[in-house]
């Protein structure tokens, strides 16, 4: 299987105080005890979060399926606090981090679900108590397993009753000392029986002792109005009210650097005349920024795009918080688009991410058009943790998508830790999702989510899920898609990648895919006429020739020719199509046809498949686009000024960039 890249966005801010066993961020003395913290070793990119009651319950219950029942107490106490760090895995992956260590990682396995992978200081602190998932090797194994090698059979002296291939094993010395930690290759029966081959492969390793076990969390005497809404658990409420204490400092710096940077992002963009907004989605990151805003007296308009994919919870938040704050709520609705659009892209993926642009950016660039003549900053809950892309951007940019849109971010270097503590010291509402599991809030099928998310998602939504199922199997029945295709989540890719084909193994039942999209088909080379040169080729379907006529005005004079029902546009013909897909394309030279054949074939596709967006009609400032499910060119109203055709398109520029409000 593939190994996953080491990501990093941004500082690694993780310490411990080991006097009140809590996590603290940035700094090197607890706000609490002011005794020197110590740094966390974990994986980047360094997310960090809060793991909620639901979160704790899963992990409990996997560490109970693989080494006892009642263990998962036992190594995670209710009354320590821990933190989940989100890692780069084949799905979901979050390390597991109590008394300032890592003890280990709650996964998601595409084929066997929810498991807890056991790292060298969870067989420390279970060596005594295991009563599943442990192998005691002979002394003479000791050695080669210290210098990287695996358990083998004929070395096994004593195992726990079953063991199957795949399981989570404990490595143990005869004295019942942890040695190592590893994935079983054997059965318990293959153990005993002593027979050739590895019994685990083992995965961390040493015998240098345990680290030092905390104490219990250090608990506020009054706990803050953290706002659980699923599990009520007094004891988490009050280790997380700690954690803000000791977190007080790292939070005002945060806090002052972000409000130096609305005050003067908002100065300099006001004076210019444009109104401010926050873009709330009903996430933490949003609600954090909006707030922001509000302490500095500071009241914008919050814009929310409604998907039409968005969890109940999403919308009932978003009209609470808002209410809540007595701002004015700018709602715009893609209602229907996802089903109007889905008969001719098919399932989104990462890497085709249609979705975004019809069910986010359509309905954007109506509001900013409809709500903000002079344009708008908006400030967005984005930050550099998230991925790579948004680590690369800068705080300020304008929308490439969305013509009058300046985008900001205040929160650009916090991470999710520092979000949530922030959260909870305001007693901010935040949404139901994540005291679920859901690392963020979005669309509920979004296909950037892992299959654990998608696990959790079933949990709470099962016949909203099925039916998407349904969906997808119906798709795939037609493509030649075998039914893994649907359980390893194999649809959120165009081009699936290596290491998840690995595990689900091959997915296709026909090699070559039907792709009922349009098609354009051209000519190699060129051949001479009176202009120069021209270039033939054909679309892979009958064209619709009133829609091309219609289209095609946008660059030129379009004549009708009624004996063959054919279109051209220019006094000398430089473009003629036909209803039965075939053009040609007439210029002076090979640059001047390579742009005008782009051009034209884009315009003709975007004819056939518009799925009434709006996001043409948004460019155009003399209201020459009319949407009526497509778009229509007003001949009359249209200056041919190019604004409309020059900027991206959902139809032709589907790909991986994620689109944000």
């Amino acid at each position: 299987m593939s190994k996953m890249s080491i990501v990093r966005l941004g500082e690694m801010v993780l310490r411990w105080c080991g006097e009140c066993n809590l996590p603290v961020l940035d700094e090197r003395e607890c706000g609490i005890c002011n005794s020197q913290t110590l740094e966390v070793k974990y994986t980047p990119p360094g997310d960090v979060k809060p793991a909620f009651p639901t979160e704790l319950k899963r992990i409990r219950e996997s560490v109970d399926r693989a080494f006892g029942s009642g263990l998962g107490v036992f190594l995670i106490p209710e009354d320590k606090i821990v933190v989940l760090n989100n890692s780069p895995s084949l799905d979901k992956m979050d390390e597991v981090i109590i008394d300032g260590l890592v003890i280990g990682s709650i996964v998601y396995d595409l084929r066997r679900g929810w498991r807890y992978q056991a790292r060298l200081e969870t067989a420390r602190r279970l060596c005594k108590e295991a009563s599943k998932g442990w192998i005691v090797v002979d002394d003479g194994a000791i050695e080669p397993i210290l210098k990287g090698g695996s358990a083998l059979n004929p070395g096994v002296i004593e195992c726990a009753d079953g063991i199957e291939v795949g399981d989570e094993v404990i490595v143990l010395t005869r004295r019942r000392e942890a040695l190592a930690v590893g994935s079983a290759k054997s059965s318990s029966e293959d153990m005993r029986m002593r027979k050739r081959g590895i019994a685990v492969r083992c995965r961390d390793k040493g015998l240098d002792g345990s680290e030092k076990i905390l104490k219990p969390t250090r608990m506020s005497e009054k706990g803050l109005d953290i706002k659980l809404r699923e599990v009520k658990d007094d004891k988490w409420i009050k280790m997380w009210s700690s954690a803000v204490e000791a977190n007080v400092r790292s939070l005002e710096k945060r806090v002052s650097e972000s409000s130096r940077f609305i005050g003067k992002v908002v100065c300099e963009h006001v004076s210019k005349g444009l109104d401010v907004a926050v873009s709330y989605s009903g996430g933490k990151d949003s609600l954090v920024t909006l707030n922001l805003l509000l302490e500095m007296k500071i009241n914008p308009k919050v814009l929310f795009v409604d998907t039409g994919l968005e969890f109940r919870e999403t919308v009932e938040n978003v009209h609470r918080v808002v209410k809540e704050s007595g701002l004015e709520l700018v709602v715009e609705s893609a209602e229907g688009e996802f089903e109007k659009s889905y008969p001719y892209f098919g399932p989104p993926g990462r890497d085709y991410r249609w979705c975004c642009k019809v069910c986010k950016l359509g309905p954007t660039t109506k509001m900013i058009s409809k709500h903000f003549n002079k344009g708008v900053l908006s400030f967005i809950g984005q930050r550099r943790y998230e991925s790579e892309s948004r680590a690369m951007k800068g705080r300020v940019w304008r929308n490439p998508w969305v013509s009058g849109q300046i985008g900001a971010s205040a929160i650009q270097s916090w991470n999710a830790l520092h979000v949530w503590l922030y959260i909870f010291q305001h007693g901010l509402d935040f949404n139901l999702w994540y005291e679920r599991g859901l690392e963020r809030i979005g669309c509920w099928l979004c296909p950037a989510s892992s299959i654990g998310e998608y696990e959790i998602v079933r949990e709470y939504e099962k016949e909203k899920w099925e039916d998407w199922e349904k969906r997808l199997r119906e798709y795939g029945d037609k493509k030649g898609f075998k039914e893994n295709w649907i359980k390893y989540g194999l649809w959120r890719w165009k081009k699936v990648p290596k290491g998840v084909i690995e595990v689900s193994g091959e997915y296709r039942i026909r090699k070559e895919e039907v792709d009922e999209r349009m098609r354009f088909y051209a000519q190699e080379g060129y051949s001479p006429c009176v202009l120069g040169i021209s270039v033939e080729g054909a679309f892979s379907k009958s064209l619709n020739i009133e829609r091309v006529e219609n289209v095609l005005n946008v660059i030129g004079e379009v004549k009708i020719d009624k004996s063959t029902g054919s279109i051209s546009v220019g006094d000398r013909r430089e473009v003629e199509v036909y209803p039965e897909g075939a053009m040609v394309i007439r210029g002076k030279d090979e640059n001047e046809i390579k742009g005008k054949l782009e051009l034209v074939k884009n315009l003709i596709i975007r004819a056939h498949e518009c799925v009434g967006c709006g996001v043409c009609a948004g460019r155009c400032n003399n209201k020459a686009i009319k949407i009526d499910s497509k778009f229509m060119i007003d001949k009359e109203k249209c200056v041919r000024c190019g604004k409309c055709i020059i900027g991206p398109c959902p139809v032709i520029d589907i790909g991986e960039e994620e689109f944000s409000l």
